[in-house]
């Protein structure tokens, strides 16, 4: 199995060049310590059992009125009545771990010169949240695949918006989701740092990357390597994956008081969704009022991030 997996590991950094990623690993693996540092004393409590079931013209109807309080038209019915969305109803169980595991288990795939999207949903008003997530990056899709950039940021944009949509449904009286719904992406968060710093230290060991700030001496523990097995082997995820997740767990609670503050977030939102698409990472930081993702940048960061936590009483 380790032989399996190293295999993989090695065939990964011998195919990219010149790749956004691959040439920032420090950064990467600096996003990933500094966002466990930065959540490991709050401790995050939730009970999926506790969102509401409901039918999706309830979920449609908030969704509907989330797109039109930021002056965007929802792109549901267009891609409904183009053939462009698919929708996967999920049997409900009476199981915690089942409900979470798919909470947000949605897609947008490229096929032929178009994009489609495909959402999993479970009959709860979580469902909404998934929706505004897809939704999110399928408003910025560009003509033709995505470039690096465009993969880079898109998740920080939906996830932003998921918060964004939190605020939109506390304030029309949905207090307890919205609330629910902040402490499970914060979880979520801190999960995904400890898995990205478990693979940083297997790859590091393996003489794969330098200069990181982890001695190359560190010994793999058993718990490193089982998380990197299940990550590249059972998942079959590619590097790529938690990278992204690590830039959009670390800008989106930037992203949102970025939001907050405008009273045009639907142009703001559009700003972005048109700069992530070339080939100019400065354009793209600078449209979210962020520079190089520097030390002063990740000061920003921080201070997001704990005033969300801090103002959602979390």
């Amino acid at each position: 199995m380790e032989s399996s997996l190293e295999n993989k590991i090695k065939k990964m950094f011998s195919e990219y060049q010149n790749d956004v990623i691959f040439d920032n690993l420090p950064l990467f693996f600096t996003l990933a310590y500094e966002l466990k540092e930065n959540l490991k004393n709050y401790s995050f409590t939730y009970d999926v059992m506790k969102i509401p079931e409901t039918d999706i013209h309830e979920v449609m109807n908030n969704v509907f009125a989330y797109y039109e309080s930021i002056g965007i038209k929802c792109p549901f019915e267009d891609l409904l009545l183009s053939s462009h969305l698919k929708l996967r109803g999920l049997p409900y169980k009476n199981d915690c771990q089942y409900i979470e595991n798919n909470l947000s288990r949605g897609m947008i795939y490229y096929n032929n010169g178009e994009y489609y999207v495909v959402l999993y949903l479970l009959g709860l008003m979580s469902d909404a949240f998934n929706i505004v997530h897809e939704l999110s990056h399928y408003n910025n899709v560009p003509i033709g695949i995505r470039n690096q950039y465009s993969h880079l940021f898109t998740e920080a944009i939906a996830s932003a918006e998921e918060f964004l949509f939190a605020d939109f449904i506390e304030q029309r009286g949905m207090k307890e989701i919205a609330s629910l719904w902040y402490q499970y992406r914060l979880d979520n968060f801190f999960k995904t740092a400890n898995i990205a710093l478990a693979i940083f230290n297997v790859l590091t060991s393996w003489g794969y990357i330098d200069d990181i700030g982890i001695s190359p001496n560190y010994e793999i523990s058993s718990d490193d390597f089982k998380i990197c097995q299940k990550y590249f082997l059972k998942n079959n995820y590619d590097f790529h994956h938690i990278c992204w997740y690590l830039m959009a767990y670390s800008l989106s609670p930037f992203l949102f008081f970025e939001l907050e503050r405008v009273d045009s977030k639907g142009a703001l939102l559009k700003e972005w969704y048109n700069k992530i698409n070339y080939n100019d990472i400065s354009s793209i930081f600078s449209s979210m009022g962020l520079n190089d993702l520097g030390d002063e940048d990740r000061v920003k960061l921080k201070k997001s991030l704990i005033a969300l936590i801090k103002s959602r009483k979390i």
